[in-house]
């Protein structure tokens, strides 16, 4: 499968290092359909060596115009035992040419991206016919058939319900 590389394109980044770092490179289609192209998963990487994979990954990641959206984590700024100050994740990333931004993501902005997921996977019922009754449509968020894409699949279809919060999903750690 193609798609124009002059599309608007971006990375959704979760920095990892014991845990795994997941990078899944997304695409807007013209019918206003987002496409996983493929998601990228490693683990027990430097900054510096992730930065790499990632544009090996993703050629489009050095252009200006595809922004990798990471988590906070890639922007604190660490304080080494001695008190120097090292570098950020995210000047690592950018001096590899990465345009590194902040992803929008607040306390209790779970259950918000959730259902917002939710949304983007229906299609079920979400169409009208002429009569006005409903009728399935495509979803608007689909997934290249790629192993990284079937590994996100899979965690995404066993993402456990809160069960002091139906609208939310557990936070677990992650493993292997």
């Amino acid at each position: 499968k193609t798609m124009d590389a002059r599309r608007p394109q971006w990375v959704g980044h979760d920095w990892g290092y014991s845990h795994p770092a997941v990078s899944s490179w997304c695409m807007k289609a013209p019918d206003g359909v987002t496409h996983v192209r493929d998601t990228l998963w490693l683990r027990r990487l430097r900054d510096d060596e992730l930065a790499t994979r990632i544009v090996e990954w993703c050629p489009a990641a050095r252009h200006e115009s595809t922004i990798l959206y990471a988590g906070g984590d890639v922007f604190a700024q660490p304080m080494a035992r001695t008190g120097d100050v090292t570098p950020r994740t995210a000047d690592v990333y950018r001096a590899a040419g990465l345009t590194v931004v902040r992803a929008p993501i607040k306390p209790g902005s779970r259950k918000r991206h959730v259902a917002h997921l939710r949304r983007l996977l229906a299609w079920r019922g979400i169409e009208r016919d002429a009569a006005g009754q409903p009728r399935d449509g495509r979803p608007q968020l689909v997934f290249w058939d790629t192993p990284g894409n079937r590994r996100l699949v899979d965690q995404l279809e066993s993402l456990t319900t809160d069960p002091d919060d139906p609208e939310d999903v557990l936070k677990i750690d992650a493993t292997d």
